[in-house]
């Protein structure tokens, strides 16, 4: 089975390849609100993590890389 610290890194690890590959057209305000984004999900991972609950932890997680994925347009790639 798919533990869970396994799926913690992969999403931490695809979350990090969009952060590598965000483009240069994307506007400062585009990137404060990834950034804000961001500081909301590592104020509730840190609230997750300390309560223990890993679940929590990685739907959040997987809540942001979906959103993160769709904002920097990656799900349009397809069409």
């Amino acid at each position: 089975m798919y533990n869970e610290d396994q799926q913690i890194e992969d999403t931490m690890n695809a979350i990090n390849l969009m952060y590598e590959n965000i483009g240069d057209e994307m506007s400062v305000e585009q990137l404060e609100t990834i950034r804000d984004r961001h500081e909301t999900l590592i104020n509730q991972s840190i609230f997750w993590l300390q309560s223990n609950n890993k679940t929590r932890y990685i739907y959040d997680l997987r809540d942001f890389a979906n959103w993160l994925f769709k904002y920097i347009q990656w799900d349009k790639n397809d069409e």
